[in-house]
């Protein structure tokens, strides 16, 4: 009855009533052996129904000739009680041995305890601190660690591992890991001394990022005269190059008629050297240019100085006429008749004859 009362328990339908775990399993066992009652329930009608030999082949017969295999011929006088004495010892050994084997396979199936496979969890994108915590909340332990480029996986995140997540591993067992390294690694390619825009097209060729700046220079307009990073570097893709470009030679401006602060200014924001030179002749209004060198819109190159002369010319004051003094003219009187003088008469010359 006590054997079939474990063998009955071990097997219950609901999972509740088994043995919880392969010990309390085994202890029970070592009771029955040391003739101590056991912890599992008595079955009902066990022991009228010829407790473990109703279980076992051989119809309602429970002679132990029908479990031990006893021959054909009766046995010799005397044996038949030493049998009888014998053959419960014997079943209960077959019994144990069998309840033990089957406990070791059947255990895991039977007890709620821990299982003896992990699942993997799944560890992508995370850190490997993240990872290895992860794993060892499943009782697994973080392997191998590989790095490799990505231009989908930050740098620092795990990009794939072994075994895939869902998978089973025994308890303890290592899943490897490869982490980013971020971006692949790309070298920037020269092009200096090509235009801008096939420079740009190279570039991004090989997924760089560009930036285009002008500069003044004398070289032809469009021309790529400097970038960085330098032609020849390694970096990640999507890294920005900044190509530099030239303005193409420049044309000196018309300043001609603007004062002369303003015309140094417009010179000097062009790329030009400013001298200045002054005119006191030409009539012009002072303080404007009146004539520059080089000519307006003449190309030349950067930091060509342009001579710029500036009116100095001051209209000269006009001169007051100096008045004579005016005569007053002497009054003269007309002699009256009588007071015309008397012309003496002319004395008369008589010739001889």
């Amino acid at each position: 009855a006590e054997v079939d009362a474990i063998v009955m328990k071990s097997l219950a339908k609901r999972v509740e009533d088994r043995y919880q775990s392969a010990a309390a399993m085994r202890a029970d066992i070592e009771r029955y052996l040391a003739g101590k009652p056991v912890s599992a329930p008595a079955v009902a009608g066990a022991a009228a129904a010829g407790g473990v030999t109703s279980l076992l082949p051989g119809g309602d017969d429970p002679a132990p000739t029908s479990v031990i295999g006893a021959t054909s011929t009766g046995p010799a006088p005397g044996e038949d009680d030493e049998r009888k004495k014998r053959w419960p010892w014997v079943l209960v050994a077959v019994l144990v041995a069998a309840l033990l084997i089957g406990a070791a396979i059947l255990l895991p199936m039977l007890f709620n305890g821990k299982p003896e496979q992990q699942s993997v969890p799944d560890l992508q994108n995370l850190t490997r601190a993240e990872a290895k915590k992860e794993l060892a909340d499943q009782q697994l332990k973080l392997g191998e660690v590989g790095q490799e480029a990505s231009s989908d996986v930050k740098k620092g995140l795990v990009i794939s591992q072994d075994p895939e997540s869902g998978s089973f591993l025994p308890t303890g067992s290592k899943v490897d890991v490869v982490i980013s390294t971020g971006k692949p690694e790309v070298v920037v390619p020269d092009v200096l001394g090509e235009d801008k825009n096939d420079a740009r097209n190279e570039l991004e060729d090989q997924n760089l990022r560009v930036k285009a700046v002008e500069r003044n220079s004398d070289e032809p307009a469009g021309q790529v005269i400097d970038q960085k990073p330098r032609p020849a570097t390694s970096v990640s893709e999507g890294t920005l190059v900044t190509i530099f470009y030239s303005d193409g030679p420049e044309q000196v401006p018309n300043v001609l008629g603007m004062t002369e602060k303003r015309a140094t200014k417009v010179l000097k924001k062009n790329g030009f050297e400013v001298s200045v030179s002054h005119d006191s002749e030409t009539p012009a209004q002072k303080g404007t240019v009146i004539d520059q060198d080089p000519a307006p819109f003449t190309e030349s190159s950067d930091g060509t100085t342009v001579v710029i002369t500036v009116s100095d010319y001051e209209e000269p004051t006009p001169t007051t006429p100096t008045e004579t003094p005016t005569e007053t003219p002497t009054e003269t009187t007309s002699p009256s008749p009588s007071d015309t003088p008397t012309l003496p008469e002319p004395s008369v010359t008589t010739e001889s004859d």
